[in-house]
């Protein structure tokens, strides 16, 4: 189509320009579908979610949902939206920039809400998960809780050693509400991956530019952009986040086996099928620890330096088997630690009891800050749209020039073109890209 359109000078065919009456009837359907398919493709993008939750229907309890709306604690108000109402009375500027403020909080607002769908076991159990956490719903308040950790008071643990104890039954009704000592980390699939990649903003104001520039003024720089384009976008995906993603999946993988103590005799499982309430007999020889767990007997040295950093190693001991003592991090051993050495009564080994499995666990915590970081708020990016408003301020000014009598391309086409490449190269989305990496060279020299 790019190469008809420039007929006939690059000695394409004539018999499409002549077909649609002329340059300017060929490219006018072109031109309105072009329009509508990236109008509709940004509006996609930007408002997905907030459509999603705007058209979900309320019910009047929890265990009749087939979906769920999470809407993360985020504030977006500053001091400087607040009002004084003894103030004098505001300028008309000021209402603009307060009521424009209002629009974009609940633009943000609908953005950090999460849609998630109603799973329902085989035992009509109702869960979800969020950010690798299993909530089950409970039929007492109607509501979701989180699964996967619990807590023990000193008599308690004992007592669990003393019964010899989980028994097979309750450590498999454990585990049908608990799910498996496991941090599932989803892995898109190749086409998945580049789907995700290119339905981005980013790209779909990009792609103004390019076939604009494609199909009217220079076509050699709008290939150029495009196979940039492409090619960027399919090595960020493919090479970059897609291979991080598989490393993190296996880095929150537990390949181990452990000793458990159930009905009364030990037992070896693998770890992903722990459950909580398990007395474990710990391994040593730097052997990662595969929950969060309490010390009941024997003593364990561990190396906590993925936690903490320190390169010293720490020593854990049994909690007393008394009302009156407490549980502290002196007996708590962390899941993903390394265990550097293990005394105690079966066969030599520590013993300790379960308390927290899968995403709940310290180790599951630190793989979810990876996954899910917490948003940060740079003064950068406050002034930003101040950067953006000069630009658009330059923008309508050559925009004004393109439309008036003082550059007439004798079609409205080509002028629609030309305000469309302005567009392109003035308010440009890689903007915030190439303002940091001036910041980070300023910061070299």
């Amino acid at each position: 189509f790019c190469w008809l359109s420039y007929a006939p000078q690059f000695g394409a065919p004539t018999f499409a320009l002549q077909a649609f009456g002329g340059w300017n009837g060929f490219m006018a359907p072109w031109l309105i579908i072009f329009t509508m398919v990236h109008i509709i493709g940004m509006a996609l993008i930007v408002c997905w979610e907030a459509m999603r939750t705007r058209f979900m229907l309320p019910v009047s309890h929890m265990a009749d949902a087939t979906h769920v709306m999470i809407e993360e604690e985020a504030s977006f108000m500053t001091d400087g939206n607040i009002l004084d109402p003894d103030s004098a009375r505001e300028s008309t500027m000021a209402q603009l920039k307060r009521r424009t403020s209002r629009v974009q909080v609940r633009f943000q607002r609908a953005n950090c809400r999460t849609v998630l769908p109603v799973k329902v076991e085989e035992d009509g159990t109702r869960t979800i998960e969020y950010t690798c956490v299993r909530y089950v719903h409970s039929s007492e308040d109607d509501s979701f809780h989180p699964t996967g950790i619990v807590e023990y008071t000193a008599v308690q643990v004992h007592a669990a050693l003393r019964w010899g104890g989980l028994s097979h039954q309750e450590a498999e009704e454990t585990i049908a509400t608990c799910g498996k000592n496991e941090i599932n980390v989803y892995v898109p699939g190749i086409l998945e991956s580049l789907i995700g990649e290119f339905s981005d903003f980013t790209y779909i104001f990009n792609s103004i530019g390019t076939w604009s520039y494609m199909v009217y003024s220079s076509w050699n720089i709008g290939i150029f952009w495009l196979l940039l384009t492409l090619g960027s976008g399919t090595y960020r995906s493919l090479f970059i986040v897609r291979p991080n993603q598989r490393k993190i999946h296996e880095l929150a993988r537990l390949h181990t086996k452990c000793q458990v103590l159930r009905a009364g005799s030990w037992t070896e499982i693998q770890a992903s099928e722990l459950v909580l309430g398990d007395v474990i007999a710990v391994d040593d020889g730097s052997a990662k620890l595969p929950c969060d767990g309490i010390v009941i007997e024997g003593s364990l040295v561990v190396n906590e330096s993925m936690l903490t950093g320190e390169p010293m190693p720490v020593q854990k001991m049994p909690v007393e088997n008394s009302s009156h003592a407490t549980v502290s991090k002196k007996n708590l051993a962390y899941a993903g630690t390394s265990c550097l050495q293990s005394t105690g009564p079966h066969e030599g080994k520590a013993l300790m009891i379960a308390t927290a499995v899968g995403a709940l666990t310290t180790r599951g915590q630190l793989v979810r800050m990876v996954l899910f970081p917490t948003s940060v708020r740079f003064k950068y990016n406050d002034q930003l749209p101040k950067v953006y408003m000069i630009l658009c301020i330059y923008m309508v000014f050559l925009t004004a020039i393109y439309v008036s009598p003082l550059m007439d391309l004798n079609s409205w086409i080509a002028t629609y073109l030309m305000v469309l490449n302005t567009i392109a190269m003035c308010l440009s989305p890689m903007l915030p890209v190439s303002m940091v990496m001036g910041q980070s060279v300023t910061a070299s020299r």
